[in-house]
């Protein structure tokens, strides 16, 4: 049995200001930062200051661990943000969305959307196929689609779904983006940062102009009547509806993207996809009868998934095993960074862990386990799509159907790696010459 050790760099203090500079180091590098942190740390879970004093978790063993806690050990910070990325109330109506609380609240939100999502499952198919071939549609006759511009569709395939809206791409896919400001442990620094970094005009008006969008939306008046057997009052679930079209879905349109470009630089897996759907009907609810569609979604899930970090905060003292073989000792208080571009590309569990492989759950299927596509693999907090068995099949699906319909180029031809935010998704690469198969 190994001694428990304590935490590296835990007694190191840094002004607040100046942990915003790291933080903003870590989000623009994130991969590299923490590869450096890590090896001057000499440890898998290290203590840094990011936004706030944070234990940053790199270890995929400490990661299952950590998701695996009892709550009463381990939970939400519970607050309307991400640890040092808060939420811009003027964008989101100043709701705590379910993707975020814990508690009470998280119950709330949580029993709407189950709800609501169970409500729309007669739905599912028919407008997930109209809503993607009308897509493609446009992409045929534009030439092509930004690969940016990608994250955008899932999020305007569930407007069309759920509420029967037309929602356009790429505001889809730039809100998320303005909805975030940075906090730390400081209020002063926090009022000068709120001060430096209200939203632009710009930003409001384009929020406000998406929230007018849902609220003149065919079926808002059902689901405020969900929202209400839930306990949510008509412009929570208005809010609540809103943040989860233009957010929680947007994180799959990002892998998307990804995916995209990665099949076709190893064209190989874009081939073997196409020839196991062959000319089958596609069904977006029966996408889980594809084994090497099912690779592909778990590696690209695994190397270009979100959201890119998991905060946790201990509720009481504990001993936290971790892949080195060593425990670390947590204590009461401390907050949990789980850096999930790190966790994800852990050698001691993914060998060659930077590479794209789908082939590597076949060689060892526990590794399936430790791929927290959507979170935590149990409740209360995993993704309530996945919970309800939708998420995955809404993606397998568009990747299905576009591998198997379409042909595309890229210019220009993309590295794709996970070390930054934007880097699967670079901002001036496009998928072009966007047409049918013959």
């Amino acid at each position: 049995m190994s001694e428990t050790r304590e935490i590296p760099c835990r007694g190191a203090r840094m002004s607040a200001l100046r942990s915003v500079l790291q933080f903003r180091d870590y989000f623009e590098h994130m991969g590299s930062w923490v590869d450096k942190a890590k090896a001057e740390a000499g440890a898998p879970i290290f203590f840094a200051h990011l936004g706030m004093p944070s234990i940053v978790v790199t270890d995929v063993v400490a990661a299952a661990n950590i998701f695996a806690a009892p709550k009463d050990v381990v939970d939400r910070i519970g607050q309307p943000g991400f640890g040092p990325i808060e939420l811009r109330e003027r964008l989101t109506g100043g709701i705590l969305p379910a993707v975020v609380s814990h508690g009470e609240k998280n119950a709330s939100t949580r029993r709407f959307l189950d709800a609501m999502l169970e409500d729309a499952r007669g739905r599912f198919d028919e407008m997930l196929t109209k809503s993607l071939e009308d897509i493609a549609a446009e992409w045929v006759a534009s030439g092509g689609v930004t690969l940016n511009a990608v994250s955008g569709v899932s999020g305007k395939m569930t407007g069309r779904w759920l509420l029967d809206i037309d929602l356009d791409a790429a505001e889809v896919s730039e809100w998320p983006g303005l909805t975030f400001g940075i906090k730390t442990s400081s209020r002063l620094v926090n009022f000068v940062l709120g001060t430096l970094n209200r939203p632009k005009k710009s930003a409001v008006e384009m929020s406000d102009r998406l929230v007018e969008t849902f609220r003149k939306a065919p079926r808002l008046d059902h689901i405020c009547r969900i929202g209400k057997d839930a306990g949510l009052d008509e412009e929570e679930t208005l809010r609540q509806m809103a943040f989860f079209t233009l957010f929680n879905t947007g994180a799959l349109g990002r892998v998307a993207g990804g995916a995209l470009a990665q099949l076709k630089l190893t064209p190989e897996w874009a081939t073997a996809i196409r020839n196991e759907l062959g000319d089958k009907q596609l069904v977006p609810s029966a996408m889980n009868e594809f084994p090497i569609l099912d690779k592909v979604f778990t590696e690209c899930c695994r190397l270009f998934g979100r959201p890119r970090a998991y905060y946790r905060r201990a509720l009481k003292d504990f001993d936290l095993p971790c892949g080195d073989g060593h425990i670390y000792r947590v204590l009461e208080g401390d907050t949990l960074l789980l850096s999930m571009r790190s966790i994800h590309h852990d050698e001691r569990m993914f060998t060659d862990g930077h590479s794209f492989n789908p082939k590597r759950f076949d060689d060892n299927p526990k590794l399936l386990h430790y791929v927290f596509i959507f979170g935590p693999h149990d409740k209360p907090y995993r993704c309530a799509p996945a919970d309800l068995g939708m998420a995955d099949v809404f993606f397998k699906y568009v990747l299905g159907r576009l591998v198997q319909g379409y042909t595309w180029d890229i210019s220009p031809p993309p590295e794709i790696h996970a070390d930054n935010v934007d880097d699967v998704a670079p901002e001036d690469v496009s998928l072009v010459n966007f047409r049918p198969r013959s």
